[in-house]
């Protein structure tokens, strides 16, 4: 009887007690090897062993796949007019220093940058928006690089509901990272780098959220504010579902106010926790 076992990347096979393991780097097959059938094939003290390919990848855990079945942005500006899937098919920048390099004007739309980077070119003192989207619902942005803006995401407005910003990368913005305003937005394993740094006396932000939703999972590094402004994680504003976070190398961690509960987030070279109100639900270090 063939058992598989899964930890920490590593898939294991028994075979009576015999074991073989094969290592799994995350995201990538490289350690194994497939058959004509797309099988892979292990052995075990001189015995073969056939696994499913699908087994094996279902133990190993997700990885992020490419959206292919889309509308390819190709050049920028670019503006979204109807519903649907939309994607990036390489690496796009645009010296734009005012607007958004994209911008959402319908519902339900899905944005994959399927790991490409959207890149501002205009420097510091940019007011330009990497992607936006204002009083919209059932918008999801995902899995890339956003570097270069004042703001990487900006999805502005009360009306707005039921939006995502999940798997991006936030690199070298200056002002707000990460923006989600309205009703059960959710925030989640992003991670915001090397924020702030404009000119004058502002606050730099990671994330900002208002409203009501779910920040899970994200990973804020060095937020630096300008002059005497200050560099902050986190901004929740309403109600809201501060969970599993980690914060390093800022001034304040979380500022929050409103009936937000904040619970098992961590940090690192942070000055202040939390500032502001709030329910602490433990686990914070």
């Amino acid at each position: 009887m063939i058992r598989l076992k899964n930890s920490e990347g590593r898939i294991s096979l028994e075979a009576g007690d015999e074991v073989c393991s094969t290592l799994l780097p995350p995201q990538t097959l490289g350690a194994i090897c497939l058959s004509r059938e797309h099988r892979m094939t292990a052995t075990i003290r001189r015995r073969q062993v056939w696994v499913p390919l699908a087994l094996v990848l279902a133990l190993a855990g997700p990885a992020l796949a490419e959206t292919t079945n889309c509308t390819a942005i190709t050049s920028l500006p670019y503006t979204i007019a109807l519903p649907g899937p939309y994607c990036l098919i390489g690496d796009l920048s645009t010296s734009i220093s005012t607007g958004s390099a994209i911008t959402i004007n319908s519902n339900s739309v899905t944005l994959d940058l399927n790991g490409y980077k959207l890149g501002g070119t205009a420097g510091t003192s940019t007011a330009a928006v990497g992607v936006a989207a204002t009083d919209r619902k059932y918008v999801t942005v995902k899995n890339g690089v956003i570097k270069g803006f004042d703001r990487a995401v900006d999805l502005f407005g009360s009306s707005s509901s039921a939006n995502l910003i999940e798997d991006i990368v936030a690199e070298r913005n200056y002002g707000v990272s990460l923006i989600a305003y309205g009703s059960g937005s959710v925030v989640r394993r992003n991670r915001v780098v090397n924020a702030g740094g404009r000119s004058g006396n502002v606050n730099a932000h990671g994330i900002f959220v208002n409203g009501t939703g779910v920040v899970r999972d994200n990973d804020v590094m060095t937020v630096v504010g300008a002059g005497s402004g200050s560099g902050i994680g986190l901004v929740a504003q309403g109600i809201y579902l501060v969970l599993d976070n980690r914060f390093s190398d800022l001034d304040v961690a979380m500022s929050i106010s409103g009936d937000s509960k904040y619970r098992n987030n961590t940090t690192t070279a942070v000055v202040t926790l939390h500032s502001g109100s709030g329910t602490d639900g433990g686990g914070n270090n």
